[in-house]
């Protein structure tokens, strides 16, 4: 889960941010926490010198009325947080030093002068938050999005033992074999295939299968049997490029 840090001064600002942040957060089912809404900076800081943080995302006012600016905590939250979505809160479009931008690597800036247009500044700043959440997720974690239910989740690769479409049910329909959940989704399957790793096969045109959790394949009755039990049939053109593909794994 995504933890949402928002420091904020002036405390009606706060509040209305935060409440913004969280109604977002609640109507789009994303999978994040606001743990921290405070005016005070060095609550940020001590919070993340506890060690509690594994992902975050930070809304910064810049000037805090403290002896340190918003750009300033940003700068100390990068040594706690290298990969954290900063977005800066500023009342001045030009009250941000150029070099600051590069040191601190910004995800967004919102500005207070655009009065009537900061609630869907921020909307749009969450948004590309939890977009860019997933994607390095899957990425570092080798896990697989799917949208299922108005939720984005992440199921590991290793978790992974089949991915095929469902008979029966309304077009594109697919089902997600994981050792301990079945998922059913919309989607495609190649898609899905763009998505894995070279551990995944797919001998057919109706379902991928991770290699690592085939038992064997039955020559006789042309299926591929998993260590689960489950029987995936082949078909007949494609039982002889089938043994040959999974002569790597078997």
């Amino acid at each position: 889960m995504l933890k949402i840090f928002i420091c904020e001064d002036d405390e009606s600002q706060l509040e209305a941010i935060t409440k913004v942040i969280k109604n977002v957060i609640m109507i789009e089912e994303y999978n994040m926490e606001i743990v921290l809404s405070t005016v005070n900076p060095y609550d940020v800081l001590e919070y993340l010198e506890q060690g509690n943080n594994t992902a975050g995302a930070y809304f910064l006012d810049v000037d805090l009325n403290k002896d340190i600016n918003g750009i300033e905590l940003a700068e100390k939250i990068r040594d706690y947080d290298p990969r954290g979505f900063i977005v800066i809160i500023t009342a001045l479009k030009d009250s941000v030093p150029l070099v600051f931008v590069h040191k601190i690597e910004p995800l967004d800036f919102i500005h207070k002068s655009d009065f009537f247009n900061i609630r869907s500044k921020l909307e749009d700043s969450i948004k590309k938050i939890n977009d860019r959440y997933i994607k390095n997720s899957a990425l570092n974690f080798k896990a697989l999005p799917i949208k299922t239910g108005g939720l984005t989740i992440l199921v590991e690769f290793e978790k992974i033992i089949s991915v095929e479409t469902v008979k029966g049910y309304v077009e594109h329909t697919l089902a997600l074999q994981a050792i301990n959940e079945r998922i059913t989704f919309s989607g495609s399957l190649t898609e899905i295939q763009e998505k894995l790793d070279k551990r995944f096969v797919r001998p057919s045109q109706s379902y991928i299968l991770n290699a690592q959790y085939i038992e064997s394949f039955a020559s006789e009755t042309k299926e591929i049997i998993m260590k689960n039990g489950c029987r995936f049939s082949v078909p007949v053109r494609k039982v002889a490029e089938t043994r040959k593909l999974l002569s790597n794994f078997l």
